[in-house]
Order: C-alpha cells, then sequence, then structure tokens
C-alpha cells in the first residue's frame, strides 16, 4: 500500500473533535480563534460536542479537512442499554 493510499484510509475514519485538532497539530487555543470563540467554549466542545450548533460543525469540518459525518458528537458510552423489546 502506498503513502497516499495509507493517508487516505487513516482520513477515513471517524474521529472526536480532539483527535482531529490532535490530528492537525493545533491547540485547543487556536481552533477556538478560528472559530471566534472563547478557549473554554471550545473546550466544553470537546467535552460535550452533542451540543455544537450546525454552523460550528461546518467550520470544523473546512479546518479539519475532514466530512462532518467523520466527527464523532457522542460519547461512547459503555453503560448505556438500549432495550428494545418493549417498543415492538
Amino acid at each position: 500500500m502506498g503513502e497516499t493510499q495509507v493517508i487516505q484510509s487513516f482520513s477515513l475514519h471517524a474521529r472526536t473533535l480532539e483527535e482531529w485538532r490532535a490530528l492537525n497539530g493545533m491547540s485547543k487555543s487556536a481552533v477556538a480563534r478560528y472559530l471566534g470563540v472563547h478557549p473554554s467554549t471550545y473546550a466544553r466542545l470537546e467535552d460535550h460536542p452533542e451540543s455544537m450548533s450546525i454552523d460550528t460543525a461546518m467550520k470544523l469540518k473546512l479546518l479539519f479537512k475532514c466530512e462532518v459525518k467523520q466527527i464523532i458528537f457522542f460519547k461512547k458510552n459503555p453503560n448505556l442499554n438500549l432495550d428494545l423489546s418493549a417498543t415492538s
């Protein structure tokens, strides 16, 4: 597999905001500046990405050169148990 193929394959994976930021070698402050928000506001987005606006997601897509669907908005919850049997 060539270097280009490895990079393309690597970039197809969904990542958290923290992972995208690290992959791009950026600090929280730098991303906050790009978004025009206070660094603590961006830090909250990394902790709670589910609260992100569509506008912010689109800006981050451009900054990180990825697709919105490649940004993980919900943290995995190992204790989450969805029992769908009651709905059928």
